[in-house]
């Protein structure tokens, strides 16, 4: 599978899962994450069939307004522990979503814990291949290990 082909399976994933819960558009953009200061992130670890990892990084105000969309409460209801927890959830169904889309059929894939926490700057750690999108004016980033890409790819 090309880059391309990925490219296109990361957005379906993402828009798919983010406009069905959200019900706000999701777009891909050259435009780069610029950290406001503390960003909300997300690191899933994937430990089958392959080794690597998944990643988002997005602005506390973008998650706000989606996990707001999502859980039907007012902004001032969602404490930092319920956010981190959507967070999570969020890159794990992205990730799920994505990696039905990529592996073959009879693929079994298995997902780690997620590890979240606030983070200072890029979202670049390593060999990562990142995406960036864009919903209500705001850039949020999703990267994946290039160990995991270049199993996608063969």
């Amino acid at each position: 599978m090309g880059k391309e082909r990925l490219d296109d399976k990361i957005f379906e994933s993402v828009a798919k899962t983010i406009e069905n819960m959200a019900f706000t558009e999701v777009l891909p953009t050259d435009l780069e994450l610029i950290a406001s200061g503390k960003e909300c992130s997300v690191s899933l670890s994937i430990t089958e069939p392959c080794i690597g990892d998944f990643k988002m990084m997005i602005s506390p105000e973008l998650l706000s307004f989606i996990a707001e969309a999502m859980l039907d409460k007012p902004r001032e209801e969602i404490h930092e522990e319920i956010l981190f927890d959507f967070l999570s959830e969020l890159l794990n169904v992205i990730a799920g979503s994505f990696l039905r889309e990529t592996l073959p059929d009879d693929t079994k894939f298995s997902l780690g814990f997620p590890e979240e926490g606030y983070r200072e700057g890029k979202n670049v750690a390593g060999r990562e291949v990142c995406w960036n999108f864009i919903a209500e004016e705001e850039i949020f980033t999703i990267s994946v290990s290039e160990e995991l890409v270049d199993y996608l790819k063969t």
